[in-house]
């Protein structure tokens, strides 16, 4: 990829932006900066026109067997597929510093996860609507979650009403083991502390109750994270995608003017921290799909967001947006089952 691309000589991005640079990079429709949960959608989307250039650009390596077998997610943690993120010390766990993994891999998290499938509940995309997320409310995205699964039914399960679950979309979803005697237990105890039981929280009904979980697994075992799922060999094949893993994107860079917001045109990359920078530009958009971590570390490293921090570490302030960068919470909230996905 390094050869392709234009060496970078400047940090300073606002040094980058004039169009008289900018048009000497390689050039792409679309960048979309990370290859992970959503990024590999996006690529594989986006370059189904193929009048329409698209580059996807994933800091890991392109795939890893353990990723194919489920039950192994535990040996990739803190494994080189993983950014191994720790959190601060939590004041409300008696100030304990808690792992949190992170996928650095194509497919990201969806390759390293416990392979539940839970499409969260309807009230948190009403609450988004109501915040001002205008289109994302509940029945707005359920399509797009029906279009993106196939559901396989298993005997084991009947209750599940297949006419509420995708039957021709990418991700394999099912239920693919009986559960552990144990669970029965589980589950009339649970039921007998008034929880109710459901067949399936993946539906209008809610999350609420005690559950069989439904894996991303397809029918062979193998784990279906968006990679396997939406990177097929026929995707890869595309003459207009180009996928570059093992890169790292240092920077976006923005064209600035007095009277206008800036404007994104491209992104830094390198392979390394001591290899050559290398420019890229994106004729349409740059698309950040780096995670809630990833993608907010990259805008601050760019010099989108609060203006004193970025001055205090040296970093030209593009943007002043106090907000990058804050108040993420991570509420982990699961539905009870005694069983493995």
């Amino acid at each position: 990829m390094g050869h392709s691309l234009s060496k970078a000589s400047h940090s300073d991005p606002r040094e980058f932006a004039s169009p008289k640079d900018a048009s000497q990079w390689r050039e792409y429709d679309y960048i979309v900066v990370g290859g992970g949960t959503a990024g590999c959608i996006l690529a594989a989307r986006l370059s189904e026109d193929r009048n329409t250039t698209v580059l996807l650009i994933e800091a890991g390596k392109s795939e890893d067997f353990i990723t194919k077998i489920p039950f192994a997610f535990v040996k990739t943690f803190k494994s080189p597929i993983d950014w191994a993120f720790k959190t601060t010390p939590q004041s409300a766990l008696n100030n304990r510093v808690i792992s949190w993994p992170r996928g650095k891999v194509l497919g990201g998290t969806s390759a390293i996860n416990a392979s539940i499938y839970h499409q969260c509940a309807p009230e948190d995309f009403e609450e988004w609507e109501r915040l001002g997320a205008t289109g994302w409310n509940y029945s707005a995205v359920r399509p797009y979650f029906l279009k993106s699964e196939t559901y396989h039914p298993s005997p084991l399960y009947p209750g599940v009403d297949v006419k509420e679950r995708g039957t021709s979309g990418p991700i394999q979803t099912g239920h693919h083991r009986e559960n552990a005697p144990i669970s029965g237990t589980v589950f009339e105890t649970v039921k007998a502390l008034g929880v109710p039981y459901t067949d399936d929280v993946n539906t209008p009904k809610g999350t609420a109750g005690v559950v069989h979980f439904i894996s991303t697994i397809d029918q062979s075992g193998r784990r279906s994270s968006t990679a396997a799922a939406y990177l097929t060999p026929d995707v890869f094949s595309r003459p207009n995608l180009t996928i570059a893993v093992n890169t790292h994107v240092d920077q976006v860079l923005f064209e600035t003017t007095e009277s206008k917001d800036p404007v994104a045109i491209g992104v830094q990359v390198s392979t390394s921290p001591t290899s050559p920078q290398y420019r890229v530009r994106a004729k349409r958009e740059v698309i950040l799909s780096g995670g809630a971590v990833g993608s907010p570390q990259l805008l601050l490293l760019s010099g989108i967001g609060p203006a004193d921090e970025l001055s205090k570490l040296g970093i030209p302030v593009v943007k002043d947006l106090p907000a990058t960068g804050k108040n993420l919470s991570d509420v982990r909230t699961f539905s009870t089952s005694a069983a493995a996905p």
